[in-house]
């Protein structure tokens, strides 16, 4: 019985490690059309991107390098956005409370 066990844990393992390897090229070009296609369509601006990174393990990770927005396409002004290198999704950063955090007195409305 333990040898399937730990021959399953194996098997699973591979086919994760497969499929990452099958599926990387394409969910890295799905994330840079979507990113792109997000900011346009927010900024109402031409992206150009010089280069776009995506990670998937531990943790999904986009870094962008050379995000030049121009407004309405127009070359012949400024940018309106230029960023050297973008890096998101953030992690959630943990959140501590203590007991006397929690009864002290708050500044604003309560919550409803």
């Amino acid at each position: 019985m333990r040898k399937w066990t730990s021959g399953g844990v194996i098997l699973g393992l591979l086919l994760v490690a497969m499929a990452a390897i099958l599926l990387g090229p394409g969910i890295h070009r799905f994330v840079r059309e979507r990113t792109q296609k997000v900011l346009q369509t927010h900024f109402a601006s031409i992206v150009e991107f010089s280069d776009c990174d995506v990670t998937l393990f531990p943790r999904l990770q986009v870094t962008i390098a050379g995000l030049v927005l121009r407004h309405n396409g127009r070359s012949d002004i400024p940018p309106l956005i230029q960023i050297r290198t973008v890096i998101g999704p953030r992690p959630p950063q943990p959140r501590t409370a203590s007991f006397k955090s929690l009864y002290r007195k708050r500044a604003g409305p309560a919550c409803p």
